[in-house]
């Protein structure tokens, strides 16, 4: 399962990234909102899968999990409602901050690590 979460981030990223350069490029709008369907569609899938393996084995921190998951939707919006208004600027500043937000969240690695059975750094202050 974990093997697969870090596949699914590598979808993520990789989707990010071809969203990126399809703003960046100038592409159409429907095909700059055909990249913006498939990396939330990751993103989704993701986020539902972590939060199934969260539950099933008791991930103590998993109501902050779910939190940060809950923040990263609300920016996917504010990106596509960017994209909706053709503001190509803000549109990049909104991917900068939502890549740097979600390469930090996916390097966290605390749900792979529980699933593992290893200990999680400063997990009691939880």
């Amino acid at each position: 399962m974990t093997a697969a979460l870090d596949e699914e981030h590598g979808q993520i990223v990789a989707s990010m990234n071809a969203l990126y350069d399809a703003v960046d490029c100038g592409t159409s709008l429907s095909f700059q909102r055909l990249k913006m369907h498939a990396l939330e569609s990751f993103f989704r899938h993701n986020c539902l899968e972590e939060e199934t393996m969260m539950d099933r084995d008791g991930f103590i921190r998993s109501r902050f999990h779910k939190e940060e998951h809950r923040s990263l939707y609300i920016a996917l919006h504010a990106l596509e409602t960017a994209i909706l208004a053709d503001n190509q600027g803000n549109v990049l500043k909104l991917l900068d901050k939502l890549r740097d937000a979600l390469i930090s969240h996916v390097r966290i690695q605390e749900v792979a690590d529980w699933h593992r059975g290893c200990q999680v750094p400063g997990a009691a202050e939880y």
